[in-house]
């Protein structure tokens, strides 16, 4: 091993070398942020809606929902960028999209 070079390290000396992990961080990154952003909507609406059935007035139930949204994006885009699976990941944001719109489809 000559000096200054590492060994293991870069993938070996090749130029463009874990292009693909770049890649799947990229993509779910993306599907985070879009993903959270999309389930946090649904769940502000579900959530106000919710509020207004259990008496709150319809102004209050607004504001509390739009607030408690920001909780509710951060908890999920942590979630999200923990993940390590970007599959699982984009099955999981879809699943829950889908049963947050038919609760809020079921409530109207």
């Amino acid at each position: 091993v000559g000096v200054g070079r590492r060994v293991g390290a870069g993938g070996g000396g090749r130029v463009g070398a874990g292009v693909g992990v770049w890649v799947r961080v990229g993509v779910g990154v993306c599907v985070a942020i879009a993903g959270g952003y999309a389930l946090t909507g649904l769940a502000v609406v579900l959530l106000g809606q919710l509020l207004v059935r259990a008496g709150m007035p319809a102004s209050e139930a607004v504001v509390s929902a739009g607030m408690s949204g920001m909780v509710i994006y951060l908890g999920l885009l942590l979630w999200a960028l923990a993940c390590v699976n970007v599959a699982r990941l984009c099955g999981w944001m879809a699943w829950g999209g889908a049963v947050l719109a038919g609760l809020v489809g079921v409530l109207r």
